[in-house]
């Protein structure tokens, strides 16, 4: 039938799917499909999932076999399945991908094959990529392997080939070049051709396949070869390549003295061409599917399909013996059987992934004119001739058959439908539910970390009190666990009221030694040497006649000057109160001098203090780095002259409110 129609083979019928890749702009490519069963698309991307070094590197790895793979935990089984998997993710993507599933849905609902066609014509670069690797990871299974998936690379060519009627055999003429030349490796011809014939032995004498050999490998003999009788298929074992300056592949025959001649795909097409009966050719030969990536007929295969061949199979990758026997074998015998060529090959795959090897039964490569891929039709050997009321009954059963699958196709494809559009929606829900979960948890962290923050901070508190009460810093004790008291002594935690009732015992004590010390420094001599040492301490620290120092730190301020000097050795004992807010005056971000712990908020810290609490309190000398935490309370150590500053660990203060209180002693 024509472009875009169904082709029948022994119990299957066809519906193609035609995939077309374009050039697009800067590089890239567009990819849409432009006939099947659920109808075109519009294009898509596509981008090419290997650099070229890889794509190096995994034909160098699997291209050139050197022995048989069997196992299926293989490293070249693990790796063409990771390379077809890639290659399958990047062309069928999206509504690509929708529309095959429901295009191989339809077609199984109808009893059908679906043949999948690229279109690379515009695109000849593409045909390096050896698409014949196509895996579905979801079902585990590589696409043209199934015979109701065949992939074939059509080339769009004028004036597309009838199918020939054919009654067997199938007549096969061989040609085997082994020129003398030591530039190419010597092949044993009489071994090639018996081995050739052990494999066809059976389809010969069942009368299925005629075969012979041509008698010399030079062009002249196969013109005259061609002219005596009608050949159907020529099959070729010897040399190929590729020749750049030529830009074409070439084959290497041989010449009237037995020497080795280049001869170009295009000169080859030449006597094919002439022939009519010719619809097959099949190329046993290293790089006879090579292609040029500026022009799709420029390897070989290609450029025989220019010339007018219906149908070429080439070699990717050097093969085995034991593959090539597999597959040429079990070639013949199902278009023999009538197997249009496409699901002919996939049997000739199948044969060599089951009985020789998990890897080279991607290495032919089919590459076809026939829209439909019928090249031949087989007829039986002994036909009956049926009467009219037989004819009759069996276009009635035909019929009968054919709306009976239409309908059930219709009934399947709306269930397909539906069962889409339910998957859709459950997996819709599923992902909303499990958004939802994940924000729950993210939440239940947050509020365990921001737990876990304040319990530290708390905690931190207490002890720093306890050790400056064991000092005998009671002032300082007192600061501190005032701090603690007001930022966690209302709190619904009962461990953090904990900490703020060990904070109210330690104020007691604090209380209670200030006392002690008071009535114990009495007396005029010792009042007189306390105020003597005060205004002395002062004086020192702040210059003649001051005493502490009281300063104001807004929370909106980055620095404050306190008007405090510090000398080079002296220390200045600093305590600190009050709340400041951060974004919004919210109780949940208020902190106190200590700083907010939680590290995500570290992120707005001032440049220089990465580790630091949030918001903390914290002191320069002459807003100059290196800056220092204050927090509640230190004794800082004055490591050179300069002003003191504070200020708030927070590079944008702009949105904060509340302030800090310092003594600076």
């Amino acid at each position: 039938m024509g472009d875009g129609g169904m082709a029948v083979t022994r119990g299957l019928t066809y519906l193609d799917f035609d995939v077309l890749i374009e050039r697009a702009d800067q590089g890239a490519y567009r990819v849409r499909v432009v006939n099947a069963p659920a109808g075109p698309t519009p294009s898509s991307s596509f981008t090419v999932p290997f650099s070229q070094l890889e794509l190096e590197n995994f034909v160098l790895k699997i291209g050139r076999p050197r022995r048989v793979v069997r196992r299926v935990d293989e490293p070249e089984t693990a790796a063409i399945k990771a390379f077809g998997s890639q290659l399958y993710r990047a062309l069928f993507h999206d509504e690509l991908e929708v529309n095959l599933l429901r295009s191989q849905s339809q077609a199984t609902a109808m009893g059908m094959g679906l043949r999948l066609r690229l279109r690379l014509s515009d695109t000849p670069e593409l045909a390096e990529l050896p698409w014949e690797f196509l895996y579905d990871r979801s079902r585990n299974r590589f696409v043209c392997l199934s015979d109701r998936t065949p992939l074939v690379r059509f080339l769009e060519v004028p004036d597309p080939p009838r199918p020939l009627p054919v009654s067997p055999p199938l007549r096969v003429l061989v040609m085997i070049s082994s020129p003398r030349d030591p530039s190419f490796a010597e092949l044993d011809v009489e071994q090639e051709w018996a081995k050739l014939q052990g494999v066809l032995s059976g389809l010969e004498q069942a009368g299925l396949v005629h075969l012979e050999r041509l008698e010399t490998a030079t062009l002249s003999a196969l013109r005259q070869r061609l002219r005596r009788d009608d050949w159907h298929v020529l099959h070729f074992i010897g040399h190929g390549g590729f020749d750049p300056h030529a830009q074409d592949g070439v084959l290497v025959l041989e010449d009237q003295a037995g020497g080795s001649r280049l001869v170009t795909a295009q000169a080859l097409g030449v006597p094919l061409h002439n022939h009519d009966p010719l619809r097959l050719v099949v190329l046993n030969a290293c790089e006879g599917a090579r292609s040029d990536p500026t022009d799709p007929f420029a390897g070989t295969a290609q450029t025989l399909i220019q010339q007018g061949i219906p149908a070429v199979v080439a070699m990717q990758f050097e093969i085995t013996d034991p593959a090539a026997i597999a597959f040429t074998g079990e070639l013949y015998a199902a278009v023999a059987d009538g197997y249009p060529l496409d699901a002919a090959l996939s049997q000739a795959r199948q044969a060599i992934y089951t009985d020789v090897s998990e890897v080279e039964w991607a290495t032919p490569v089919l590459y076809l004119r026939a829209p439909d891929g019928r090249i031949f039709d087989v007829t039986p050997t002994t036909i009956r001739t049926l009467s009219d009321e037989e004819r009759s009954r069996a276009t009635a059963e035909r019929e009968a058959a054919e709306r009976e699958a239409a309908e059930r196709a219709t009934a399947e494809r709306e269930a397909a439908e539906r069962a889409t559009a339910e998957r859709e929606a459950a997996e819709r829900e599923a992902a909303e539910r499990e958004a939802t979960e994940w924000r729950a948890r993210e939440r239940e962290r947050e509020a365990a970390e921001w737990r876990a923050a304040q319990l530290r901070t708390a905690s931190d508190g207490v002890d720093r009190a306890e050790a400056l009460l064991r000092g005998r810093d009671y002032a300082g004790a007192l600061a501190v666990c005032t701090e603690v008291r007001r930022e966690f002594g209302n709190s619904a935690d009962p461990a953090l009221v904990d900490q703020a009732e060990r904070a109210r015992e330690l104020s007691r004590r604090a209380r209670r030694q200030q006392a002690r010390r008071r009535w114990r420094r009495w007396g005029a001599v010792g009042i007189a040497v306390a105020v003597a040492a005060g205004i002395f301490l002062g004086w020192r620290l702040n210059g003649p006649g001051s005493g502490g120092v009281q300063v104001k730190v807004p929370g909106t301020q980055a620095w404050i000057d306190t008007g405090v000097d510090c000398r080079a050795g002296h220390v200045l004992q600093i305590t600190a109160a009050g709340v400041v807010y951060h974004n919004s005056k919210d109780a949940g971000t208020g902190v106190g001098p200590a700083g907010d712990p939680l590290p995500s908020r570290r992120r707005a810290n001032v440049p220089g203090m990465p580790h630091a609490n949030h918001s903390a309190l914290i002191g320069s000398i002459g807003r100059q780095k290196p800056y220092f935490v204050v927090g509640t309370s230190m004794a800082y150590s004055c490591p050179g002259g300069g002003r003191l500053f504070l200020g708030i660990n927070d590079k944008d203060v702009a949105n904060n409110s509340g302030r800090f209180s310092a003594t600076i002693k």
